[in-house]
């Protein structure tokens, strides 16, 4: 077996947060296309937040549904990526503690 890794230069990370986490278990996450009804699915860990790669420049929203693996829906909601999107402040350049 050979285990091997790449780095992807035309993929832009985004960091999906998510309510009603329990902590425990696994989640799957269903990212639907509203304009096309392309889906996707994540699956992972139920800790709140999880990370996706989108193409490079992609701008679109997609509706996200987050499932317990007991079949409870954590939360939804619509996500966007591009323009649009929120985006993280870098170190030193967020809100100030107060």
């Amino acid at each position: 077996m050979t285990v091997t890794a790449t780095k992807l230069v035309n993929r832009d990370v985004y960091e999906v947060a998510y309510e009603n986490s329990t902590g425990e278990g696994r989640i799957t996450a269903t990212f639907e296309n509203p304009q096309n009804g392309d889906k996707s699915v994540y699956e992972g860990s139920d800790d709140g937040k999880f990370v996706v790669t989108v193409g490079t420049g992609y701008v679109g929203t997609d509706d996200v549904t987050v499932q317990h693996e007991d079949g409870e829906v954590l939360d939804e909601g619509t996500v966007h990526f591009g323009d649009g999107a929120e985006e993280e402040a870098p170190p030193g350049e967020g809100p100030e503690p107060l």
